[in-house]
């Protein structure tokens, strides 16, 4: 048998009791603990928020098991997802970001669908090779700004409000140290406010704390000076990174109802929900909000795409909730592959793994209980995009940007979850949705109305 075997068993030891199976792909950790009477202690927990305790009477096969487990999928290809053998290319094609592009009206003439980054010319890799960008910005000035920038992921268009001509932007942070700058960034800037001629300023939202801001000063990298940037506010509003994240989550799991408070879990959820509903009120009222964190690709995609549920009804139905999820988190380059965990690799360290896409999910669920009639879809497809996502069965979500997607050749290796999806969308409609039920949401955030999702 090859070793991507979907699911390893594990039996529990009264024959009464009900077998369960664990994909080796959710096991977060695999623990030994102490050797009691009767036998030795094996813990499993899980990525998808499950622990099993096992009690295996002989050492030595406590210990093999052990060893088997930490030993899985070493090796991208020894993924669930290359165990399927038929090919389903057209699944892939079910979801564009582009078609969602064309229904926001671009191109138009403000905006192009620009190639310049085309076969990773200009090395960008973390982006897709088409991208959305200002008519008026020349080519010099995309280069030069994206040079400019962490990753060279300059600003690009996300969403584009179709009344007002207001628009989000995304890209990392500037390279600017204490006192750089660059005038082909500053002009790149300036082409993007003036997409939005009803607008005489353009919001910049940086979604880290200052103080970590600041220190990435300290490395050549930072934030936008506002005397550099025409026409610019700058706004500090702050999520924590992923390490925070990666803490606060272990210390609710290890609480769970008991001292959950403490995890810091709920004021996370808190703070991106803020910071979306900033974004999505200043698009409404006809503000351009550009928005970066340190990278641009965890809190970035988590404020923007929660902003675009809040603003647009599509992204609320099945079909534009999976465009968003493709737009946003996978064709930008989101880390799924570092941040899930995906390969296990024992002599590493597990800094990069953080939990910021069920997060994002999170968000979603506390808009759903808010709203429950502007959702089409229900809180079994969260749960079920959750799973896939750490289940590997799919190549959608494996690797870390769309270039090693590509180099991979999963369209032609592996299924797409896009088409698993369409083949079972009435498990996941709500029964309850309401197409006309609110154009814009406005959720109340109080402390009292953040929910605990986890039961």
């Amino acid at each position: 048998m090859k070793s991507c075997s979907l699911s390893p068993l594990f039996r529990m030891s009264s024959d009464s009791a009900p077998l369960w199976y664990i994909l080796h792909t959710h096991i977060s950790s695999v623990e030994r603990g102490q050797i009691t009477v009767s036998g030795s202690i094996l813990v499993i927990r899980g990525k998808t928020f499950f622990t099993f305790k096992f009690i295996i009477p002989r050492d030595k096969t406590c210990q093999d098991v052990y060893d088997t487990l930490v030993t899985l999928s070493q090796c991208i290809e020894e993924l669930p997802a290359f165990c399927y053998k038929e090919s389903h290319e057209d699944d892939w094609s079910i979801i564009s970001m582009y078609d969602d592009y064309a229904r926001l009206g671009v191109p138009n003439d403000k905006w192009i669908l620009s190639n310049f980054n085309e076969g990773y010319a200009v090395n960008i890799t973390s982006y897709p090779e088409k991208l959305c960008v200002p008519r008026t910005a020349a080519l010099s000035v995309l280069i030069g700004s994206s040079k400019f920038r962490s990753r060279g992921r300059l600003p690009v268009l996300s969403y584009l409000h179709r009344e007002n001509g207001a628009s989000i932007c995304r890209c990392s942070q500037p390279l600017t140290g204490f006192n750089s700058r660059c005038g082909a960034d500053e002009d790149l800037m300036h082409h993007v406010l003036k997409t939005n001629p009803r607008s005489g300023q353009l919001f910049i939202v940086d979604t880290r704390p200052k103080i970590n801001a600041m220190a990435n000063k300290a490395v050549g990298k930072g934030f936008e000076d506002e005397n550099n940037y025409s026409d610019v506010r700058y706004h500090f509003l702050p999520v924590e990174n992923i390490h925070a994240m990666r803490s606060s989550l272990n210390k609710m799991l290890e609480s769970k109802y008991h001292g959950l408070e403490n995890s810091g879990w709920m004021k996370h959820i808190r703070s991106l929900l803020e910071t979306a509903l900033f974004i999505a009120e200043s698009v409404k009222s006809g503000v351009t909000v550009v928005v970066h964190c340190s990278d641009g690709w965890d809190r970035t995609p988590q404020t923007i795409s929660l902003a675009s549920i809040m603003l647009d009804p599509y992204y609320r139905t099945l079909h534009g909730f999976q465009t968003l999820i493709e737009k946003e988190w996978l064709k930008f380059g989101h880390k799924f592959s570092d941040r899930c965990g995906h390969i296990f690799q024992p002599d590493s360290n597990s800094k990069e793994i953080a939990p910021i896409f069920t997060q994002f999910l999170d968000c979603v669920w506390q808009l759903m209980v808010q709203f429950p009639q502007a959702f089409g879809f229900n809180e079994h497809y969260l749960l079920t995009v959750h799973d896939h996502v750490y289940s590997c069965q799919f190549g959608n979500f494996l690797c870390n940007c769309d270039k090693e997607r590509a180099e991979m050749q999963l369209t032609e290796r592996t299924y797409s979850f896009w088409g698993y999806v369409s083949r079972a969308t009435h498990e996941f409609l709500n029964p309850v949705y309401d197409a006309t039920s609110s154009s814009f949401l406005k959720p109340d955030l109080r402390p009292s109305n953040i929910r605990w999702v986890i039961n």
